[in-house]
């Protein structure tokens, strides 16, 4: 099993994204306080858990990544790749470019940065 604890996950800004679009720190953001983790954003390969809290401005995560899938995350690392916390969810109330509630459902492990460049890799203590 691989820990990671007190990971910025997603940060709320009354700036732009990069596709533009506005989730700022008055948005109503929704989560159960336990969300799946998966295999970049394939919903049938889950590969672990998040505990979920916001804090401030941002949502922070304690990921647990489970035992029986500890091999492939571990290949990903030995190739070199870097792996981001990505959010996965769903808008449900939108004006224009801002978006007012946000529901988010999963965490996805990405082989490519997050969108957001405050968003960091994971980091592997051996």
């Amino acid at each position: 099993m691989i820990e990671f604890t007190d990971i910025i996950v997603f940060k709320l800004s009354d700036q732009p994204g990069a596709d533009g679009e506005i989730i700022s720190p008055t948005s109503l953001l929704t989560f159960p306080p336990t969300v799946p983790v998966t295999d970049y954003f394939m919903h049938d390969k889950v590969i672990g858990k998040a505990d979920l809290k916001r804090h401030g401005d941002a949502v922070v995560a304690n990921i647990t990544i489970s035992k029986t899938t500890v091999r492939p995350v571990m290949a990903a690392r030995r190739h070199g790749k870097p792996l981001y916390p990505c959010i996965a969810g769903r808008i449900k109330k939108r004006e224009g470019v801002v978006i007012k509630e946000l529901a988010i459902e999963s965490i996805g492990l990405c082989p490519g940065a997050n969108t957001d460049p405050s968003i960091g890799p994971l980091v592997f203590v051996s």
